[in-house]
Order: C-alpha cells, then structure tokens, then sequence
C-alpha cells in the first residue's frame, strides 16, 4: 500500500519546522521551528487531508532564538522539547476541544552540552543528554553527570543525523571529508538488538565513569570507612579533569560487580 496523506499543517510564522509528533491523547500535531517557537495543530479524525489543520497553540520564541531541535509526546498529554539553547522543557496538555494549551511543568539546563539534539534512553539505565559541544557531538548521563560518548565531528552545522532507538539505543552520522560515518550507541549491558554488529562504541555507555582516557586509580574497601560486607570504593582521575568515586558491590543475580552509587570528589582545570 502507498503511503497516503494523513493531514496538512502550514505554519503562521513561515519559518522551517525541525521537530514534529503526533499527542494522540490530546489529538494534537506539536511542531517546533528552526527559530524556538513551537506550535500545535488541532487533528480530526475524517478531515480532508488537503486542507490544512487549524492552528491551536503557538508559543513565541520558546527556545528563544535557537531552533526546536526535537519535540516527543510521551503520553497522558506529557510533550517534552528539546533545543540548540541546550535546554529541554516538560509540558502538560491542558484544556479541551475548543481550547488547549501546553502548560510548562518542568526544565532541565543541561551545560555541557550546548545543542541538544534528543534525549536518549539506553536499556533502562537513565536520561542521557545528545547534542554538540562546539565541534563534537556528545552523549551525556544527566544523571550521574559524567561523559560518555565523545565523537569529533564538526559540529551541528555539518550535515548530521541521529536516530534514537527508544529503550534500545541511537544510531549518530555524520558527513566530513566527503565520507558518512556512521556509529551506533547501544546499552552498556551489551546486547546488540537483532539483525545488528556491534560497533566500536558497544559497551561504552556505562553509567557514573568518565568517557575520557583514566589517568589514576586508588581501590579501598569500605571496611576502612565503617561499612560492612565486601564492597569496595574505587577513586578515579582522568583526562576530563574530574575526580570521581563509585562504590561496587557483587550483584545478587548474576554475581558479578555492579555500581550501586557514584558521585564527583572534586575537579581540576587540567586533567588529574
């Protein structure tokens, strides 16, 4: 079967749209422009595909100058949006069919990762941040607030494309010295989804570690600090200038050694 058209949307401001998704909860088409505003269209179920959805919400320079660089609807009228202002606003779908809005709940400020791209979520082990840093792109773990993937690329102006793989993983390109690169990010666990090689960058994402070359590492057990049973404390430095800990301990399913917690000592402007 050919694909058919399903609606049509024009913008009121005329400027492109980079981010598009479909809130069926609400019945709304929600856009994001290459100049931060974002807007939503009202879908009707019957409607002729040829006239063009009404305009329901317009949000003037959300973003503030910077493009809307992906916009998610992630259920129960929840809409998350991301920009190159390297920031990521939460909202809620408010209001009925005759009038609606997108109420922010929530923003994430995210400074070392200047120009979000999307978020990614890798095998159930939290929020990591995509975007660019001047000329690299990065992966970022919000949570653990460490460096994982780092990848010389140019910078968003080059041609780019990243492909989130919701749970899975992400796949990054980009064009330079007139060659596509092409690298997968998977889960740190390892598991490479089917019909898939795995890449140079498997297993690197793991979280509450450095992402850049280790320079020192200092093993204690937690028995030295009060602690019972056989977990230790690893202290690391690295080339990223952080010094950061991470207690390990044996997992009760699979018996190997986990990261229960982890955090930043200090920070140098150098490598330590």
């Amino acid at each position: 079967e050919r694909p058919r058209l399903k609606a049509r949307m024009q913008s009121p401001l005329k400027i492109r749209v980079l981010g598009v998704d479909y809130c069926a909860s609400s019945g709304l088409v929600v856009c994001g422009d290459q100049s931060g505003n974002i807007m939503a269209f009202r879908h009707q179920d019957g409607r002729d595909p040829d006239v063009p959805l009404d305009l329901a919400i317009l949000m003037d320079r959300q973003h503030g100058m910077e493009a809307v660089s992906f916009l998610r609807c992630e259920g129960s009228g929840v809409v998350l949006s991301g920009g190159r202002d390297a920031k990521m606003y939460t909202y809620e779908v408010r209001g009925d069919a005759e009038g609606a809005a997108l109420c922010p709940v929530g923003i994430h400020v995210e400074k070392h990762v200047t120009a979000i791209e999307d978020k990614v979520e890798l095998g159930g082990r939290g929020t990591y941040v995509a975007g660019f840093q001047s000329s690299d792109f990065l992966v970022w773990n919000a949570e653990d607030n460490c460096q994982v993937i780092k990848i010389r690329c140019g910078g968003w102006r080059r041609p780019h494309s990243l492909f989130v793989e919701g749970g899975v993983g992400a796949t990054f390109a980009h064009l330079k010295d007139h060659v596509i690169h092409v690298q997968r990010l998977i889960s740190g666990d390892g598991e490479v989804p089917q019909g898939s090689e795995p890449s140079d960058l498997s297993n690197t994402v793991t979280p509450g570690f450095h992402g850049l070359e280790i320079h020192s590492t200092q093993i204690l057990p937690t028995s030295r600090l009060g602690k019972p049973g056989d977990t230790f404390l690893a202290i690391t430095g690295a080339e990223d200038g952080l010094v950061r800990f991470s207690e390990w301990g044996p997992d009760g399913e699979t018996g190997h050694f986990k990261v229960h917690s982890s955090g930043i000592v200090g920070e140098c402007v150098a490598g330590t």
